[in-house]
């Protein structure tokens, strides 16, 4: 790349200023008789705000909501698992959306082989 709008055009259509994000968390309910008046259960669509930094140093902030609450019905005493996620997908548009990142990954891959023959 040596022009910058060549820059601008590859960063627009290769990185996403919008990452997905999921959270997944093992609930510890603490049976503490002050908190029992504000304390409330989560329920699938509840928000959380959360912030989160990266290991490569860049700070992400973002509602995420509860999507998927999952527990043992045969133990009343076992702690759900909670998963927050920033975006809504079934396992169908996960597996199609990884298949389109992986053939424009090689799409742009051949290209830079084509260049730089």
């Amino acid at each position: 790349i040596k022009k910058a709008s060549s820059m601008i055009s590859a960063l627009k259509r290769h990185v996403n200023p919008y990452p997905e994000m999921t959270v997944e968390a093992d609930f510890q309910k603490i049976y503490e008789p002050k908190l029992l008046e504000i304390e409330q259960d989560f329920w699938k669509g509840d928000t959380l705000h959360v912030l989160a930094v990266t290991a490569s140093g860049i700070m992400f902030e973002d509602d995420v909501r509860l999507i998927s609450i999952q527990y043992n019905p045969l133990n009343p005493y076992s702690s759900p698992k909670l998963t927050f996620a920033n975006f809504r997908k079934d396992i169908q548009h996960i597996a199609v959306n990884q298949a389109k990142r992986l053939r424009d990954q090689k799409r742009y891959i051949d290209q830079l082989f084509k260049t730089l023959r």
